[in-house]
């Protein structure tokens, strides 16, 4: 039995077929309902009406497992996706079989034929389904730590970065509380709203105003007694605070929970101290 591999641009192929470097797929561009052939590859609809595109028969003599197109809904209406005859059945994840998919505006979708060729199965998968933003419209930025338990390592293995904001948690110990702390990249005017609650009794909502320089650390809600501003572990407290520099016109949102060593209780498992830290960049 022979075997062989095809090269372009590269004299060993290490694969069934390599190109190194670009390569060329059919575009067709349409603006009225159509039926995709083995002609069509990347297919953008365009215009300002519904449309519809319709997959091949999935069920025929020559079986075309492997097939792949890649549509973009270029339209400002819905665009739909449709099996053959309206009758022949799309997967849409693992557990949704549907006989067609709507692409909203500005959003693309890859579909492939799998290995079925029964009328009673799906005969194509969604692969990837991507959608566009509109230009108002930003994705979250957000960073996520988690520590535990709650040591002398914890205000080094706790700080968070993102933006021009380091943010940490400074307890060493869950048997006594801490406090957040924040650090900028740069020196700006910075308004602070914090909230606090927690089973100790003291609940807060706190505002301030400073003036940050750049590299040094500062506490969320600093005062020169306790009074109530840390978090305490043994309280499970969680905090929330809102931080605005103003130089660079940045928002930033701090969610904070810490807790104590928990004891087992029944069928619950028993959970180690630790702190967790998820600052959300908003603008």
């Amino acid at each position: 039995m022979l075997y062989s591999q095809v090269g372009i641009n590269t004299p060993q192929p290490n694969s069934t077929l390599v190109v190194e470097g670009s390569y060329e797929g059919a575009f067709r561009k349409t603006i009225t309902n159509t039926t995709l052939s083995i002609l069509d590859q990347y297919i953008t609809a365009e215009g300002s009406s519904p449309l519809t595109i319709t997959l091949p028969d999935g069920i025929v003599t020559n079986p075309f497992f492997g097939r792949v197109y890649y549509i973009k809904n270029n339209t400002t209406q819905n665009l739909t996706i449709s099996g053959f005859g309206g009758t022949q059945l799309l997967k849409i994840d693992g557990t949704t079989n549907l006989t067609t998919y709507t692409v909203p505006a500005g959003s693309y979708v890859q579909v492939v034929k799998n290995m079925n060729a029964t009328i009673t199965l799906p005969l194509w998968d969604l692969s990837f389904v991507a959608a566009s933003l509109p230009g108002n419209v930003k994705s979250l930025q957000y960073s996520r730590t988690l520590v535990s338990p709650i040591d002398a390592n914890t205000p080094n293995n706790s700080v968070v970065h993102i933006g021009n904001l380091n943010i940490g948690y400074n307890g060493t110990t869950a048997a006594s509380s801490g406090t957040i702390e924040y650090q900028l990249n740069v020196s700006s005017p910075v308004t602070v709203w914090y909230k606090k609650a927690g089973t100790g009794g003291t609940n807060l909502d706190v505002y301030g105003q400073t003036a940050a320089m750049a590299g040094y650390w500062y506490k969320l809600a600093y005062q020169t007694a306790d009074n109530g501003n840390n978090i305490n572990p043994a309280n499970r407290d969680a905090s929330e605070t809102i931080l605005i520099v103003h130089a660079t016109k940045e928002v930033y949102r701090i969610t904070s929970n810490v807790n104590g060593d928990i004891a087992a209780s029944g069928s619950v498992p028993a959970v180690q101290s630790a702190v967790t830290l998820f600052v959300e960049k908003l603008d």
